[in-house]
C-alpha cells in the first residue's frame, strides 16, 4: 500500500511539473490609468494575456467591480497566441476611481488582478463598451508630436524622446515642418524635446480624442544647464580605480529581443553585471523611500523619478536588495527586498506609484531605516534614497534626528530632490548632510538615471 500511494504521489507531481512546463499565460501588464477623464475621452483600457506555453488556455471568467464592464477577445487563448480583457468604467459620480478585475484562468491556480484607474471629471453610466470589431483590442494610435519656437516657426531637427512608467518606448526626431510622429498604446506618456541645448518635457495621456500635442519654446527659456556635478569625493574615487567603468548604453527605441550567449565561458557570472562588477562595487541594500504626495503630480515629477528608478534597475546586480517604501499621508512598503532581486516585479511597484496626499516624512524615514536593518549587509553598501520634491509637512527635525541615528548604524540616507524649489532644497541638502549621503537634484529626464546609478556606484565603490 505504501508503494502504491508513493507511485500515485509521484504520477501526481510528474503531471503537475507537465501541465507548468507546457502552458503558461503572461498577464502583460497589471495597471492601466486613464488619468484624468472627460466625457469625450474613452473610458475603457485593453490588457493583454500572452501564452506563451505549447497548449490552448481557457479564461474561465473576469470579475469585476461596480459600473465596469468587461469583453474578452477571445476566452481560448492558442498556444503562442494573444487575446485581449477589455475592462471599462462607466463612472456614477465624479471624482478618483480605481477598478479591480480578478482574472480566472486555467493555467492560473490563483486569479491575476487587473486594475483600471484615473479620475472622472463627469457622471456617466450609459456608454457601452466597444466591441473588438470596431476597435480592435491592443491597437496602436497615430500621435503627432508638434514643435515651435517663440515666433511659432516649426523647430526642425529635434530630439523627441518618449517615456511611459519610466521606461523609454520610443526616440525620434521632428521634421523640416516641426512635426514627429509615433504610434502609441493610449495611456500615459513624458513628451520630452530637446533641440540647441534646450530640453522641455510635457506629461500627457494619449487617446482617440487626444492625439496631438504642441510643445512651444519659450522666448525667454535658458539654454539646458546641467545640475550641479556630484561631490568630487566620487570622481576622485573613480578616477583612482584602475580601469574606468563603461558608461551604461543607450537604450533602443525598441526592445531588441536577448541575444543568445554561444561562448558559455564568457558569459558574465551568476548574480554579476559588466554595467555594476562585484569586483568594483560592493553589494547594495538600497531602500527607496519615494514621496507620493499630491505635488509629485506636477512639473512631471513622478515622471522624472521613474525613469531615475527603472535605469537603476538596468544596472543592479541580482544579488543587490531592493526595498520600495512610499509616503504621503501614510506609509507603505510596496516591494520588501528579497535575496534575488526580481527586476519584473519591482518594476510594475514603480508603474504603481501615484501621487496623493500630503507629505508626513519622519514616520516615513524611520520605517525605511528599518527596513535597511532588517536586510543589511556587514560587507555591503547600505543606504536609503529619499526620493522627494519639497519639504516634510512636519517632523523635519525629526527626520533629521533618524537619519543620524541610521547612520551611527553604518546606513547613509540621500536624497533624490525631483525639481525642488529654493527652500526644499535647502533643507534636504541639510537632510543627505545629517545622514551623510549625497544631495542628488533631478531636472531632466537625459541624466535623470545617471545621476541616480552615480550615486549608487559612489556609495557602493569598493
Amino acid at each position: 500500500m505504501t508503494e502504491l500511494l508513493r507511485m500515485f504521489i509521484t504520477a501526481a507531481v510528474l503531471a503537475t511539473c507537465t501541465m507548468q512546463l507546457s502552458a503558461q499565460l503572461v498577464l502583460e501588464t497589471s495597471l492601466r490609468d486613464l488619468g484624468t477623464l472627460t466625457r469625450a475621452d474613452e473610458r475603457f483600457a485593453d490588457f493583454q494575456i500572452r501564452n506563451t506555453g505549447t497548449t490552448d488556455e481557457i479564461i474561465f471568467r473576469v470579475e469585476a467591480g461596480r459600473n465596469s464592464v468587461v469583453k474578452m477577445s477571445s476566452k481560448t487563448i492558442a498556444a503562442g497566441a494573444t487575446e485581449t480583457i477589455r475592462l471599462q468604467y462607466n463612472p456614477e459620480k465624479a471624482g478618483p476611481f480605481n477598478i479591480e478585475a480578478r482574472i480566472f484562468a486555467s493555467a492560473w491556480q490563483s486569479p491575476r488582478t487587473a486594475v483600471l484607474r484615473g479620475e472622472a471629471l463627469f457622471a456617466d453610466t450609459g456608454i457601452p463598451c466597444p466591441d473588438f470589431s470596431d476597435v480592435p483590442g491592443g491597437a496602436l494610435r497615430a500621435f503627432h508630436i508638434s514643435l515651435r519656437d517663440p515666433d511659432m516657426k516649426p523647430a526642425a531637427g529635434a530630439l523627441v524622446r518618449i517615456f511611459r512608467e519610466g521606461r523609454e518606448v520610443a526616440i525620434t526626431r521632428t521634421d523640416e515642418r516641426g512635426e514627429a510622429s509615433e504610434s502609441l498604446m493610449p495611456g500615459r506618456y513624458l513628451i520630452v524635446a530637446e533641440i540647441d541645448g534646450v530640453s522641455l518635457d510635457t506629461a500627457i495621456y494619449a487617446s482617440v480624442v487626444n492625439d496631438h500635442v504642441l510643445l512651444l519654446l519659450d522666448r525667454a527659456l535658458p539654454k539646458k544647464v546641467r545640475p550641479p556635478e556630484l561631490p568630487a569625493a566620487e570622481e576622485t574615487a573613480l578616477a583612482n580605480e584602475p580601469e574606468p567603468v563603461e558608461s551604461r548604453p543607450a537604450r533602443p527605441a525598441r526592445p531588441d529581443p536577448p541575444a543568445k550567449v554561444t561562448d558559455v565561458s564568457e558569459a558574465t557570472p551568476a548574480g554579476d553585471n559588466e554595467l555594476m562588477p562585484l569586483s568594483k562595487f560592493k553589494q547594495s541594500n538600497v531602500v527607496f523611500l519615494v514621496d507620493v504626495s499630491t505635488s509629485m503630480k506636477h512639473q512631471s515629477r513622478m515622471d522624472l523619478l521613474k525613469i531615475a528608478m527603472t535605469d537603476l534597475l538596468d544596472v543592479l546586480r541580482d544579488v543587490d536588495r531592493f526595498t520600495l517604501i512610499s509616503y504621503a499621508s501614510e506609509t507603505n512598503t510596496l516591494i520588501d527586498a528579497t535575496e534575488v532581486l526580481d527586476r519584473a516585479q519591482c518594476a510594475d511597484a514603480i508603474a504603481a506609484l501615484h501621487p496623493r496626499g500630503s507629505t508626513e516624512g519622519a514616520k516615513a524615514i524611520d520605517k525605511a531605516g528599518k527596513a535597511a536593518r532588517k536586510h543589511f549587509l556587514p560587507e555591503g553598501n547600505n543606504q536609503i534614497i529619499l526620493a522627494t520634491d519639497g519639504a516634510f509637512n512636519e517632523g523635519a527635525r525629526k527626520a533629521e534626528k533618524l537619519v543620524k541615528k541610521y547612520r551611527r548604524s553604518d546606513i547613509a540616507t540621500s536624497v533624490l530632490c525631483i525639481r525642488c524649489g529654493q527652500f526644499t532644497t535647502k533643507e534636504m541638502t541639510g537632510l543627505a548632510e545629517a545622514g551623510e549621503g549625497t544631495f542628488i537634484p533631478i531636472e531632466s529626464a537625459d541624466d535623470a538615471g545617471d545621476r541616480l546609478i552615480s550615486e549608487i556606484k559612489r556609495s557602493a565603490l569598493r
